[in-house]
């Protein structure tokens, strides 16, 4: 069916703007000019193809019940399905199975019922967009699914691009359910801040709607089947009471949601039971599975709430790591009790100590130099030497100044460094912690932005006319030499946290790349105000949080990553997500992230002074 005028509408679209040839409260699809061939009924169901003197439409029944012709227009649910079509691209994840796992998807997707005899429906090949809808008022849930089915399996999806206020005028939905749709993200604004459902699953999203902060009256959420590293600690929902993050990528859980029932954070990449758990008083269903969850110990106290919830759900839990009698069985595994409340704690390792003191009695300077213990160590003291000589061959605004050494027969080696008055990036973290204006990246000064370029730029030294002095790199040791014979120079050194996969393994030597990750992970701590993976809690081996040894074990098998909060810029994060991809090559350049930066400085100011 073709209209008589052109149209000028260039993309097919599920839309409420239906030019009054639908009935009301039920979206059609508005065809882009050229594409009118594509209104027919193979593609779709439900659809009735109709014009107006410019473009076509399509006009959709909700289902097989629907008589809009009789005035019976009312319906509280909306349903429309988006079958896989066989021209649109696949996903990544599609991409990446095998022949046998593509088979297995296929049988899977083939047993389950085709509901597009019961739902409209219009194949992916057709639909790829979607504007904003509107419906009546007796219309309080919403669904809009890839395939032919409401369930799926993780990473086969329909391409289907949301707009950033999808239900904006539809303030009365209680429910809203995306499921199958590759949206990777979902835009700000697109859904209702009343939900009191919400439902996002196989939707290959790596980040949080940012609308999921103003539904306080949230009550069921629904996350599974996508890619989520974490659960964002400074989310409050106080009404939720059931949450289910099952198939994703978990590596930690730290919120404590103090209405929640039913949790489950099964078939993640989970290694300890996160001790959040503990907090959730009202907590009675909970489900663990098909995670990598081993060694497990529990205090007393821990062990008595896994007794009290109803229907706990775990896989076997590893060879215990406790003789205690004092055992709770589950549904399918059984867990060892510590009966003592205290946990032994590790070491400390580091060899170096630092002070503040007088240079001849007026300016202040910062001492470096080894413990009394370590003095006579050769091999702490070697390193120390290399780590001044690198110090004193860096000349750069960005990077701490050293002044001088000394020696000192008890002592040896001292090494004086410039003061920095405001402190370090650390102690500057932890201080303005509680303040939200200084926590947010959008602060009058735009200071985390300014750090963060700063910092960049002190690891691209070659930049030749640095702006005003901000921020200092410090904390430089050397590394072994390359095949160039060149020493390379790393942040934090003494802080295995900052290490990227290949240096953990000792696949590789610490390089360039390396330092872009330690980068990623300074990123993070601006953005979250906290250490890397500090809030990682777990009752595995005996300690209440886990150990280095354990969080880099995870790092290095790409299992765990820093996170970043829901206020992060897009731009920082996306920037950050290079800086730790797993594979070196992929890491951008220094001089590559100040540019970025830069970029992303500049444009927070335009902003600032437009406003």
């Amino acid at each position: 069916m073709s209209s008589s005028s052109p149209c000028t509408r260039n993309e097919t679209a599920l839309t409420s703007e239906c030019n009054s040839l639908c009935p009301q409260g039920r979206p059609c699809i508005a065809y882009a000019a050229g594409d009118e061939s594509e209104c027919s009924s193979v593609d779709s169901t439900f659809g009735n193809c109709t014009a107006d003197d410019y473009c076509t439409y399509q006009c959709f029944a909700t289902g097989p019940d629907d008589f809009a012709a009789n005035g019976a227009i009312d319906f509280s649910t909306y349903t429309f399905l988006v079958p896989f079509g066989s021209t649109v691209a696949p996903s990544d994840q599609e991409l990446s199975w095998s022949s046998e796992e593509e088979a297995a998807v296929t049988t899977q997707l083939t047993a389950m019922a085709n509901l597009t005899a019961e739902y409209p429906s219009k194949s992916n090949d057709v639909l790829q967009h979607v504007e904003p809808l509107d419906f009546m008022a007796s219309t309080t849930r919403v669904v809009l699914a890839g395939g032919s089915n409401l369930f799926g399996v993780r990473g086969k999806v329909a391409h289907v691009q949301l707009p950033e206020e999808l239900f904006a005028a539809d303030t009365q939905l209680q429910a809203v359910t995306l499921a199958n749709l590759g949206l990777e993200q979902v835009l700000a604004s697109s859904l209702p801040a009343g939900l009191a459902n919400l439902t996002i699953t196989n939707c290959l999203l790596t980040s949080y709607p940012e609308d999921l902060q103003t539904m306080d009256a949230l009550e069921n959420l629904d996350l599974s089947k996508n890619y989520f590293g974490y659960f964002p600690v400074e989310l409050d929902l106080p009404k939720l009471q059931t949450l289910n993050l099952s198939t994703n990528s978990l590596a930690r859980f730290e919120s404590s949601l103090p209405s929640l029932v039913t949790l489950d954070i099964s078939n993640n990449n989970l290694t300890s039971i996160p001790t959040s758990i503990f907090n959730m008083t009202a907590l009675h269903r909970l489900d663990l599975r098909e995670n990598y969850i081993a060694s497990v110990m529990l205090t007393s106290s821990q062990f008595s709430f896994l007794q009290g919830i109803d229907d706990l759900n775990v896989d076997s839990f590893g060879e215990v790591a406790c003789n205690s009698t004092q055992k709770l069985q589950t549904s399918n595994s059984i867990i060892t009790v510590l009966t003592s409340e205290h946990r032994p704690r590790g070491p400390d390792h580091d060899h170096r100590v630092t002070f503040l003191t007088k240079f001849r009695g007026s300016r202040l300077l910062i001492c470096k130099r080894l413990q009394q213990e370590a003095v006579d160590e050769a091999i702490e003291m070697e390193r120390f030497v290399e780590e001044v000589q690198i110090s004193a061959s860096l000349d750069h605004p960005r990077i701490v100044a050293l002044v001088g050494v000394l020696w000192s027969r008890v002592y040896g080696l001292e090494a004086l460094y410039e003061y920095m008055e405001g402190g370090n990036l650390r102690s500057y973290l932890a201080e303005v912690e509680n303040s939200k204006e200084l926590c947010s990246w959008r602060s009058h000064s735009a200071w985390k932005l300014q750090v963060a370029f700063d910092m960049a730029e002190a690891l691209a030294v070659l930049l030749s006319s640095p702006p005003e002095l901000r921020a200092r790199l410090d904390d430089f040791v050397a590394e072994q030499q390359d095949s160039a014979g060149m020493s390379t120079v790393r942040l934090s050194l003494r802080e295995e946290r900052w290490l990227p996969p290949e240096v953990i393994t000792g696949t590789a030597d610490y390089s360039p790349a390396a330092d872009m990750y330690a980068f990623g992970v300074i990123l993070s701590e601006i953005d979250t105000h906290s250490l890397p993976y500090e809030n990682i809690q777990g009752v595995v081996s005996g300690r209440q949080s886990m150990s280095d040894v354990e969080i880099l074990d995870l790092v290095a098998s790409g299992k765990l990553h820093p996170v970043f909060t829901l206020g992060c810029p897009t731009g920082v994060r996306e920037l950050a997500e290079r800086c730790l991809s797993f594979e070196a090559s992929d890491r951008p350049t220094a001089l590559q992230t100040v540019i970025v930066l830069r970029t992303l400085l500049a444009e927070d100011r335009r902003v600032s002074y437009t406003l």
